[in-house]
């Protein structure tokens, strides 16, 4: 008999601490600022600012 198991999720890659380089979706970013509530990141040429939150995404400001 085959039971259902819930697959173990595999330990993050990417270390979201100020001045890393992460990638999100299909941008790479660097981190500037951890806020309250995520991250604030700029693009490689620093010309383009993003807010990254958890559960809501990547915003451009």
């Amino acid at each position: 008999m085959t039971y259902c198991t819930t697959p173990t999720r595999k330990p993050a890659t990417q270390v979201w601490a100020v001045g890393e380089q992460v990638k999100v979706g299909f941008l790479s970013l660097r981190i500037t600022a951890k806020t309250g509530y995520g991250w604030l990141l700029v693009n490689k040429d620093a010309t383009k600012r993003y807010e990254f939150t958890p559960h809501h995404g990547l915003v451009a400001v």
